[in-house]
């Protein structure tokens, strides 16, 4: 049974998704609990995901509502979902995944072991990884449960409130960037301006800091989530080749925004370390007729970042520290064209790999040699 006034809005974007998208509706109209709506976003597509995503719409008009556009891109898309929300709270879902079936029913039942609801709930999704039809766990299962969770308990245990001012809060930065695992409040959203960048991939990036930024009460949600299908080949929010270029605009923006607002050094160390990490994964998974502009606009931008920041990093995010140190060095110079040779990068890690089991030989030796002389 539909609820008269629901809770919860999901924004679905649609685009070439016809192979999955009714498994993503299906599981929309399916919840133990209907406290729910649904704004289905059609961005443009080509195959018959609009006309799949109508029926849904003529079937379910209590709870789908259906709007299209000329093609934008996820973000674009997201936004325009997110204006139509008349709802206390919104989320998104990209149409290549699922809900769980309980996914509602657990977010009220988490809700409720609170007398004030969050700025932002933290949901744990799944993987489903399409090529070997297994279930995965979610990359930061261990992070988030250390921070929601850090005296344990059950599924009916009721999450921490944290943000980043409470201790270890600023480790909120360090989850997955994913605007799909966060259930977020819809007046807090508007009161900070809160919107997701359009023409660019990444979308996720710069949102991800500015709400954890701003929000005064963050919760986690352990016992349920959404199904994130991974290895399909063309998923939404994949990008090869030339989008990998765009980590460039999106994290320069981000870091922007961030001194321009005056944030605290520690809280910009992370977006250096998400961009990092995107940096070493693009440079490797980046086609090679890209790898040079790509690797030019990370020289462009990296000079550019404050040493300050480069230290902190460094310091305080890094277990590699002589591996990155080193890589972002020769990135810095004029000879950071050497990287484009994947044979170079490969003779680079296993010489660092070398080096790092050489310390942890003596330091065994060290520890030995204290015993003996003890």
């Amino acid at each position: 049974m539909y609820s008269e006034k629901p809770f919860l809005t999901v924004v679905v974007p649609v685009y070439n998704v016809e192979k999955y998208l009714a498994e993503c509706l299906d599981s929309l109209i399916n919840q133990t609990v209907m406290d729910h709506k649904v704004i289905v976003v059609n961005d443009g597509s080509k195959d018959s995901s609009g006309e799949i995503a109508k029926d849904y719409a003529n079937k379910h008009p209590e709870l789908i509502r259906y709007v299209e556009q000329v093609n934008k891109g996820l973000g674009a898309a997201r936004n325009t979902g997110m204006a139509l929300v008349d709802t206390e709270y919104v989320t998104f879902l990209d149409s290549d995944d699922w809900w769980d079936c309980m996914f509602v029913e657990k977010v009220k039942q988490e809700f409720a072991r609170h007398e004030e609801n969050p700025d932002i709930a933290f949901t744990l999704p799944w993987i489903f990884n399409d090529a070997t039809r297994r279930t995965e766990e979610w990359h930061d299962k261990y992070q988030m449960e250390l921070l929601f969770y850090p005296n344990g308990g059950d599924e009916n245990s009721p999450s921490a409130v944290t943000n980043i001012r409470e201790k270890h809060g600023m480790n909120l930065y360090s989850l997955e960037a994913s605007s799909c695992r966060r259930i977020y409040r819809m007046s807090f959203l508007k009161k900070i301006g809160f919107s997701f960048a359009e023409g660019v991939k990444w979308e996720d990036v710069r949102p991800h800091f500015h709400a954890i930024h701003n929000a005064k009460s963050c919760i986690g949600i352990r016992s349920t989530g959404f199904f994130y299908r991974i290895n399909t080949g063309g998923q939404i929010t994949s990008g090869g080749g030339v989008s990998r270029l765009d980590i460039i605009p999106v994290f320069r923006e981000t870091l922007q925004m961030a001194v321009d607002e005056g944030w605290d050094t520690e809280e910009i160390g992370y977006i250096i370390k998400m961009f990092w990490s995107f940096t070493l994964w693009s440079i490797e998974m980046t086609n090679e007729e890209y790898i040079l502009p790509l690797l030019t606009g990370v020289h462009e931008f990296i000079k550019t970042i404050p040493e300050k920041y480069i230290r902190l990093f460094t310091r305080k995010h890094t277990p590699y520290f002589l591996r990155d140190m080193v890589i972002i060095k020769v990135l810095q110079s004029p000879f950071y064209t050497v990287l484009k040779d994947y044979r170079v990068r490969a003779k680079g890690i296993g010489f660092f790999r070398r080096v790092k089991q050489a310390l942890k030989i003596n330091r065994i030796i060290d520890k030995i040699r204290r015993r003996r002389h003890g």
